[in-house]
């Protein structure tokens, strides 16, 4: 894209950035509809625990994906590995099988952005 566009504050973007390793910052960054999907998906978890939900939303790139959101007890918690990204810190424990679940999530908001169609039409 130009350095001249922007995304309109309308555009469901939305970054999740994990931690490289443990005591370091993770960010979730976003525009005002990307903050907005992400709430709402983990508000709608809140109320039916144990079942995920999902926000449809993209990277930057326009690249489309599913924030995936589950609220599950602390004993839970503690069967799931790390979501550390460096190297020396990624946590190689297999996923337990109620994680697997996630795949098949209820989508909380699927509609497309507006200007989403002319950012594609911009490349």
């Amino acid at each position: 894209m130009s350095e001249d566009w922007a995304w309109p504050d309308t555009a469901n973007v939305l970054h999740i950035v994990a931690q490289p390793m443990p005591h370091d910052d993770a960010y979730i960054i976003g525009t005002p509809e990307g903050l907005k999907r992400l709430r709402d998906a983990i508000d709608a978890a809140l109320t039916a625990p144990g079942h995920p939900r999902s926000a449809s939303v993209m990277c930057d790139d326009g690249e489309g994906y599913y924030a995936v959101v589950r609220c599950v007890s602390g004993r839970k918690m503690g069967e799931a590995p790390f979501g550390y990204t460096d190297e020396a810190c990624k946590d190689g424990r297999p996923w337990p099988a109620w994680a697997s679940s996630m795949v098949q999530h209820s989508v909380v908001d699927d509609s497309i952005p507006e200007g989403f169609k002319d950012a594609e039409e911009r490349g």
